[in-house]
């Protein structure tokens, strides 16, 4: 990270702002801490993938594009967008959606993907790219069908020497496999249940293939498409849930329990790969675990979290309560949150049909009151570039912290999680409206992460984090933390070395 040449105190009086917040936005490029659950939604499936990509980007030089409808040329993306640390995002074929312009304006990227030939995302749509955003590269990866688009995807990353080989017809298994493809460099090939097709057996003839990971039973990819591939390892249920739960096991290490995204993985028009896809893009950046469910989660892969989830696990629900119901996602947070309260409770707000856009918006909303009215900060904690965590003590009138005298690395997170939603902050006399922190942390977010909030503002760009002497500033000022029934929280800092 370049220098840093200004003083907290002064970017403090400058910009207005600082601290506090919940257990429920997880840190950008970290894994989650505490437990805790929250939905990302919109009220259509643009407006979801628009959410997930607030959630974990603030800028990217790159944002790949991909058809909201058809699922075949965007299932073999996310291995790319973990490549150029990318959000993906969803248009309509004939028009970019207004939610996937927006994001390009607020990400700032410079280089824009289109995933797939005309027939996914038109030449109009394209051209209204390169009119509108001048300042970007817009490239078109694509090939003749969906498997040469596959091939052209697996030509763009580096080789390492395994590979997944998934259903072209059916996108759970492609999704279930792709952050787990993405953090080790694998490509997708997609290919037909008896013949795996010739671009494919091109691009692999002259390579040294240590693996090649078959995802699905013989019911999807045969024997006979299995016999053109050299070691291969085929990861199978008797379900397309039951083999993500099959992923999940022969992947612990890389799809780690700490970050858990759940999706939809079936439905009744069978396009509803949406969610699970924009989606599986945060859960590589984070090294997440992606869980496909029915409406009701099925018994296997309850039965598997129970006994994988770690005790500081985060849970997210992608898409609305009318895709993928609380009551589905509420039977993995109990493993998650054995001796938590119910002030993790998830929201009962319904913000649409994600997993099918064709119907529009089912939102409309219910909220259950909280067991306990007070607000206030449940947990307070430093993060290092190391990964080192330094937890703070909260007290009831302040929150303090002792850094270690001898810890030299530079801090990535501070992050304030508290009870309930936040509606605005107040901190050094300064005010973050409403409108302000919604736009940096999304709607509902319990949690405030003040190194977010710096690279929001244009520090900190190269994402490495700050100086423990800037950290050290924060000492002796004071939080004022609202939520949106006017509950107040009030603390002052106190940061000490040890």
């Amino acid at each position: 990270m370049s220098k840093i040449n200004f003083s907290l105190r002064n970017f403090y009086k400058k910009f207005s702002v600082m601290i506090t917040m919940a257990l429920i936005l997880s840190p950008i490029g970290a894994k989650a801490e505490g437990n805790s659950f929250q939905r990302l939604n919109g009220k259509n499936r643009y407006e979801t993938a628009s959410a997930i990509s607030k959630h974990g980007w603030t800028q990217s030089q790159y944002i790949l594009i991909a058809n909201g409808e058809n699922f075949p040329d965007a299932l073999c993306s996310v291995p790319l967008a973990k490549k150029y640390n990318a959000p993906i995002l969803l248009t309509n074929k004939n028009a970019l959606s207004k939610e996937a312009e927006e994001e390009i304006k607020r990400l700032g990227a410079k280089n824009i993907i289109l995933v797939g030939g005309e027939g996914s995302i038109s030449l109009n749509t394209e051209n209204y790219i390169k009119t509108n955003f001048k300042g970007s590269t817009v490239e078109r990866i694509w090939g003749k069908d969906r498997y040469e688009t596959s091939l052209k995807i697996a030509q763009k990353l580096e080789f390492k020497g395994d590979v997944v080989v998934a259903s072209s017809m059916h996108y759970a298994d492609a999704l279930s496999i792709a952050p787990v493809a993405a953090k080790n460099g694998m490509p997708i090939l997609l290919t037909a249940k008896d013949k795996l097709s010739d671009g494919a057996k091109t691009y692999l003839k002259d390579k040294k293939v240590n693996k090649t990971y078959v995802i699905g039973g013989e019911g999807v990819i045969s024997k006979k498409s299995e016999s053109e591939l050299n070691n291969v390892v085929r990861i199978s249920g008797k379900d397309r849930f039951q083999t993500n739960v099959e992923i999940l096991k022969a992947f612990q290490k890389d799809a780690k329990c700490n970050n858990v995204f759940v999706a939809l993985g079936q439905g009744p028009k069978g396009n509803e790969f949406a969610d699970a896809l924009a989606g599986a893009a945060l859960a590589a950046k984070v090294d997440g675990a992606m869980v496909l469910s029915a409406k009701d989660l099925p018994k296997d892969t309850e039965a598997y979290l129970k006994n994988s989830l770690s005790s500081e696990a985060k849970i997210f629900a992608l898409g609305g309560e009318g895709v993928l119901p609380n009551t589905a996602v509420e039977k993995i947070k109990p493993a998650a949150n054995s001796n938590n309260n119910d002030e993790t409770k998830p929201s009962t707000e319904t913000s649409g049909n994600t997993g099918n856009s064709n119907t529009g918006s089912n939102s409309g909303s219910s909220e259950t009151p909280a067991k306990e009215n007070k607000f206030k900060v449940d947990k307070f904690y430093l993060k290092g570039s190391d990964g080192y965590k330094i937890d703070g003590e909260v007290k009831d009138d302040s929150l303090e912290l002792a850094i270690p005298k001898d810890y030299k690395e530079k801090i990535t997170n501070v992050v304030f999680a508290t009870s309930n939603s936040i509606n605005n902050v107040t901190a050094m006399g300064q005010q973050i409206t409403k409108e302000q922190f919604e736009k940096i942390y999304g709607k509902d977010a319990k949690e405030f992460d003040l190194i977010l909030y710096l690279r929001h503002m244009g520090f900190d760009k190269e994402g490495d984090g700050v100086g423990l002497g800037n950290i050290s500033l924060l000492n002796g000022s004071t939080i004022i933390l609202k939520d949106d029934k006017n509950n107040e929280a009030k603390y002052k800092l106190v940061v000490k070395s040890k």
